[in-house]
């Protein structure tokens, strides 16, 4: 099995900061994306309520990551299900993959 890596641009305010949201109190606050990747910071935690969480992207960063996601699986799925497609046909097995699924769209992130 292989690995795949995407990746989902978080944009900067004008000062460079990105903004991010605590999952446990669900407040928003801004951090520079080299302090987030620190080696020299151990923790982050929530400025409002001053717990930490193991990560702290907003809602829309999730659901976009999560609709790539969706969209490379299917065509995944619909790739390997034309090549069943291929490798029954003329035989005694009948196999149709479909129409291709439509992707979901992928709106960019934009807080400004």
């Amino acid at each position: 099995m292989s690995t795949i890596i995407g990746e989902v641009s978080i944009p900067a305010d004008d000062q460079g900061f990105v903004l991010m949201q605590c999952p446990l109190c669900g407040e928003f606050f801004k951090i520079k994306p080299g302090d987030y990747h620190a080696e020299d910071v151990i923790e982050i935690w929530c400025p409002s309520c001053g717990l930490k969480a193991e990560n702290y992207f907003t809602d829309d960063v999730i659901e976009l990551a999560l609709k790539k996601t969706k969209n490379y699986a299917n065509d995944l799925i619909y790739n390997e299900m034309k090549k069943w497609e291929k490798k029954f046909q003329g035989s005694f097995i009948s196999f149709k993959a479909g129409k291709k699924p439509q992707h979901e769209e992928e709106y960019p992130i934009n807080y400004k």
